[in-house]
């Protein structure tokens, strides 16, 4: 075993010590603005590997720094790795609502990465907070733009059929922005006329995910 202040300590307590030491070399490069942004999301990957609440608290802490953009920023950088992840993070509906009050930072490459970030959950299970912020009059300009943004970047039927109802909004600005993101993913200029919304959205209905998925490569093969 390894002798620690006199005493002998089990192999399954050694490995206790170094897991915490390790946890809090990460949470101090984490948090540390002399870290360097690499070290930073290094560190935020490896907490959200580690799986456990301990961690996870660190992570949500981190997320609600109010006077350290890049931290926040490097947890959603974090987040948006796990994607590609075999196994799904653990508790990771905890960190739906920081990331949607960063949708409104004034800091726009903020408000992107947490749109960036949202894409690890379901679109479902993030369609009525997307709406909401959509359709609340008192949201603010930058939370609507990274609001599109969040259903424009997402490889979903239904985040573009919503993004075809915004067209009819009451806010012109994100019309707008509905707009812009549509020709963006499908190559419908802005301002086509109702009749062939109604069309790309009676094709849209009748394909299954993966034809919409097969669809959008193909779209996105050819803008290459």
């Amino acid at each position: 075993g390894l002798l620690v202040q006199g005493r002998v300590v089990g192999a399954e307590n050694k490995a206790d010590m170094e897991a915490q030491a390790q946890f809090e070399i990460n949470k101090t490069t984490l948090l540390s603005e002399g870290s360097t942004e690499k070290n930073r999301v290094n560190a935020a990957v490896l907490l959200l590997l580690s799986g456990n609440s301990q961690a996870r608290d660190i992570l949500l802490v981190a997320l609600g720094a109010e006077n350290s953009a890049v931290v926040r920023i490097a947890v959603c950088q974090a987040l948006k790795q796990s994607r590609g992840w075999e196994e799904s993070i653990k508790g990771k509906e905890s960190f739906i609502e920081p990331l949607f009050g960063m949708l409104g930072s004034e800091d726009a490459a903020e408000g992107q990465v947490a749109a960036e970030a949202l894409i690890i959950y379901e679109y479902k299970k993030i369609r009525d907070k997307l709406k909401q912020i959509l359709n609340d009059k008192a949201s603010v300009p930058k939370a609507k733009v990274n609001a599109v943004y969040a259903m424009r970047i997402r490889p979903d039927k239904d985040a573009i059929l919503d993004m075809i109802e915004l067209l009819g909004s009451d806010d012109l600005s994100v019309a707008g922005e509905a707009g812009v993101s549509l020709e963006k993913v499908l190559g419908i200029p802005v301002g086509a006329d109702n009749n062939e919304w109604a069309r790309i959205t009676k094709e849209l209905e009748k394909k299954n995910r993966d034809e919409f998925i097969a669809d959008r490569l193909v779209m996105q093969y050819d803008k290459v």
